[in-house]
């Protein structure tokens, strides 16, 4: 439409001012020329594949693949929010996907809370326990060892990562997965006295594992943080008739020399096992339970070891 609209303004003044009848024409097919060139036959690969990348993504309804919140909220409540929304904070991958994140996103100093965080190990991973094999630090902020979650900002039509406090409020990115259900697949669970209700697995997996198959039913990872609800995960165990080891999300933090829950929460009870917990083997920093002698006791275990474990909800 708007080359045809140049060429009929082109004729349009050369019929005014003759003299100019020959450079016009010329003109025209110069600019003719030119418009099939930069629509067809000219671009370079990178661009053309910019352009289809560009055109199926923006043209795509955002709300179906990403939401990008307007309220602010400390890095465990936006995991929370995205798992009510049957979604997870956004993993990024590759340099794709972070420019494919800057254009949702708006040319501000906002900071967005993304899944990446080194919360229970001290290296740097998404949510599901992959480690980045790409980054895009903010510069200097890779050296910036204060903060255990990853949050992204848009500058210059670019995003770039850094490191903050896991308890700072800031926006969130969630995102929809593949395998993940729209609607909640919730079963077998077994109703406690506190108000939740617990999920107990028969899968055998890691600690990271865990955390994801419990968010993919839009629940937490257990967490334990009193003896009411420590004689509550009993009771709901022995009335399922389950025996066995199982992960809490309780976690330790070597650089601040505690134990956490993984909804943000400092553990302030505990119910160690006898000469528990130890460390043998100098990297024991997740919490398991098990039924013992009539109580939940706790003992310390390497995060990578595979155990069960028990997901819970609020009842609502």
């Amino acid at each position: 439409m708007l080359l045809i609209s140049i060429i009929l303004f082109a004729k349009f003044y050369s019929s005014v001012y003759p003299p100019i009848n020959n450079i016009t024409k010329t003109m025209s097919k110069t600019l003719v020329l030119f418009v099939l060139c930069f629509f067809t036959f000219c671009q370079g690969e990178d661009f053309k594949e910019y352009r289809k990348e560009s055109s199926s993504e923006l043209n795509s309804d955002v709300n179906d693949n990403y939401y990008i919140s307007k309220t602010k909220e400390t890095y465990y409540e936006a995991l929370q929010v995205c798992r009510e929304k049957s979604m997870q904070l956004v993993t990024i991958e590759n340099k794709r996907k972070n420019r494919k994140i800057a254009r949702h996103l708006e040319n501000t100093d906002e900071e967005y809370w993304t899944s990446g965080n080194r919360i229970v190990k001290y290296e740097w991973a998404w949510l599901k326990g992959e480690p980045l094999e790409y980054h895009n630090w903010l510069r200097d902020h890779f050296y910036d060892y204060s903060g255990n979650c990853i949050s992204v900002s848009k500058k210059n039509n670019l995003t770039f990562w850094k490191q903050e406090k896991c308890d700072d409020k800031k926006r969130f990115i969630c995102e929809n997965l593949s395998g993940i259900s729209k609607e909640c697949e919730q079963e077998d669970l077994v109703s406690g006295t506190t108000g939740k209700q617990y999920y107990i697995s028969e899968d055998i997996v890691t600690y990271s594992k865990a955390v994801e198959m419990c968010q993919s039913m839009c629940m937490n990872l257990l967490s334990i943080e009193d003896e009411n609800k420590n004689e509550d995960v009993y009771k709901a165990l022995s009335k399922s008739g389950a025996d066995k080891i199982y992960w809490s999300s309780g976690y330790y933090k070597p650089s601040q020399l505690l134990w956490k829950w993984i909804n943000g929460n400092t553990a302030s009870f505990f119910n160690w096992n006898t000469k528990e917990p130890n460390n043998a083997r100098q990297n024991e920093y997740c919490i398991e339970i098990v039924m013992k002698d009539g109580k939940l006791v706790w003992n310390d275990e390497p995060c990578e070891e595979k155990r069960m474990f028990i997901c819970e909800t609020t009842v609502s």
